[in-house]
């Protein structure tokens, strides 16, 4: 099993399209099976898609990414605290087997 971890600082840096492509490429190149994401995140006033997951979320759009070249990651995703007063920043998995009896809780 290849499990990959990843810090991101997301909207903080430039180039944002141009990562999220190189983090694409390396799940696809090294056949990840599950990925670790901190600092996941989201502006407070986007459009919420499901749950938490709003739609720009920086996970989210690497499934989505993941999903143009037919590989689907199931994922999860959840807020843990509010970045420079913009974002929602949080932590996510993505899995290419169906994750359950997910919980979320602070430590």
């Amino acid at each position: 099993m290849k499990i990959l971890t990843l810090n991101l600082h997301c909207f903080m840096e430039e180039d944002i399209d141009i990562k999220q492509k190189m983090i694409t490429d390396i799940i696809i190149k090294e056949d990840i099976d599950v990925i670790l994401l901190q600092e996941v995140a989201q502006n407070i006033d986007s459009k919420v898609l499901i749950d938490d997951i709003k739609e720009d979320n920086y996970g989210f759009n690497i499934v989505n990414r993941l999903k143009e070249n037919n590989i689907n990651y199931d994922y999860y995703y959840k807020v843990g605290n509010l970045a420079f007063d913009l974002y929602d920043e949080g932590i996510a998995i993505l899995s290419k087997t169906k994750l359950s009896n997910k919980r979320f809780f602070y430590v």
